[in-house]
């Protein structure tokens, strides 16, 4: 049976820099990224449904393996889906991730004091609310269109989506870290292609890793926002938000952008994960 490869992450903690790396080196001839190739990773499960006018999630729960297990059976090797959807039992009978259709899961995580900036201009909010969505429990997102949605994502908080991948002992998940990624991009991605060989028969061409790096680089993708625009921005319901989704990257600073009680709210929550991770 075909299988997936999870790209996960929460919102905003450098998913789509993962996915770029990805498909530049897997469906791409040179190793040169295009706007285009992101489709070769769509985002479970909203890129699968249709927008329907009932807000209520039950239609698109009862979708989802059947999703997982169509989507895999079309790839004939490489085969990797993109989710913010934490990895729960929904109303203790349906698995968000279905083992029977997962090989693997690559998680990004972020430092969450700079992930709530990057949330802030996301969506668009203040200082406090983008903390108050990082720390919301029972959060799921949707995309609406007037008075249709669709995409129904439990991503539930920033530590409660982390512990949801890394303590499912069904597969082994690989935990990059952004920083780590965007410091040194040759290593971590070099580290994720190994794991893939657990899975996938492939070899790691060097030059082609080279090309993959230098043109996925944060700049590379800022300029290529300017000149192009970000083609997600609409499937992400975001197209009227100004602000460019390629912003700051690790440039974010939260002592320069949040005030210390907003800080101190992420850090006495997530105190544990963070010195796990060396965020504190």
């Amino acid at each position: 049976m075909k299988k997936i490869i999870w790209i996960s992450s929460y919102p905003k903690s450098g998913n789509t820099f993962v996915r770029s790396l990805l498909v530049s080196y897997f469906f791409s001839l040179d190793g040169i990224f295009e706007q285009s190739l992101l489709k070769k990773i769509p985002e479970f499960s909203k890129n699968f449904l249709k927008f329907e006018k009932k807000k209520y999630p039950e239609n698109e729960i009862l979708k989802w393996n059947d999703i997982q297990k169509e989507y895999a059976q079309n790839f004939k090797k490489f085969c990797f889906l993109k989710t913010h959807v934490a990895n729960i039992k929904i109303r203790n009978k349906i698995f968000s991730i279905n083992s029977d259709h997962t090989l693997g899961c690559i998680y990004v995580i972020r430092d969450p004091r700079n992930v709530a900036l990057s949330i802030k201009d996301h969506f668009q909010l203040t200082n406090k609310n983008a903390i108050d969505f990082l720390l919301n429990e029972n959060n799921n997102l949707q995309i609406q269109n007037n008075q249709f949605f669709k995409g129904f994502m439990p991503i539930l908080d920033w530590g409660s989506n982390y512990l949801s991948w890394v303590s499912d002992n069904r597969f082994d998940p690989l935990i990059i870290k952004y920083e780590d990624l965007i410091n040194d991009t040759n290593k971590i991605f070099l580290k994720i292609l190994k794991y893939l060989q657990k899975y996938f028969s492939f070899d790691i061409n060097a030059i082609k890793l080279s090309k993959v790096i230098d043109s996925t680089k944060f700049e590379i993708l800022k300029k290529i926002e300017n000149n192009e625009g970000f083609f997600e921005k609409k499937s992400m319901g975001i197209e009227n938000n100004l602000n460019p989704f390629f912003n700051k990257g690790i440039s974010r600073n939260y002592k320069k952008e949040l005030d210390l009680n907003l800080i101190s709210l992420i850090e006495r929550k997530y105190a544990r994960i963070m010195h796990n991770l060396g965020y504190l």
